[in-house]
């Protein structure tokens, strides 16, 4: 059997041609953004593991920034165990006295971190010389 010319069909021919090169198209740029969206999936994952590690920094400086505050208060940090650091801890802190203190210090902490922080008015500011 002959195949047909494929100038017999003309317009149609020339259609379908076009449909599969514009498919292919579409096809490369769906694989583009594909491959833009994976991009910009690991900047997100890199932002989050560089928050999570300025999290863990955070933590580990305010620890051993506290810790060095209480071993300013015992006399002989190095001979203490952590279980009678423990022991002393809860003696200071079972106190009235001292709950009251800390419940007063995190009520004006949370009052500082709800006030929202006032700028200066700058408009009629003159430096002192």
């Amino acid at each position: 059997m002959n195949q047909p010319d494929k100038r017999e069909f003309g317009i149609i021919y020339l259609s379908v041609v076009e449909m599969e090169k514009s498919i292919d198209k579409g096809k490369r740029q769906i694989a583009k953004w594909d491959q833009k969206i994976m991009a910009q999936e690991r900047l997100l994952k890199a932002d989050a593991n560089l928050a999570a590690a300025y999290s863990r920094k955070a933590r580990t400086h305010r620890l051993c920034k506290r810790g060095a505050m209480l071993e300013k208060f015992l006399q002989s940090p190095d001979q203490l165990t952590d279980d009678q650091v423990m022991a002393l801890l809860q003696i200071a802190f079972g106190q009235k006295q001292t709950q009251d203190a800390l419940l007063a210090e995190l009520d004006h902490a949370k009052t500082v971190q709800d006030t929202p922080e006032q700028k200066p008015d700058r408009r009629n500011y003159t430096p002192s010389r």
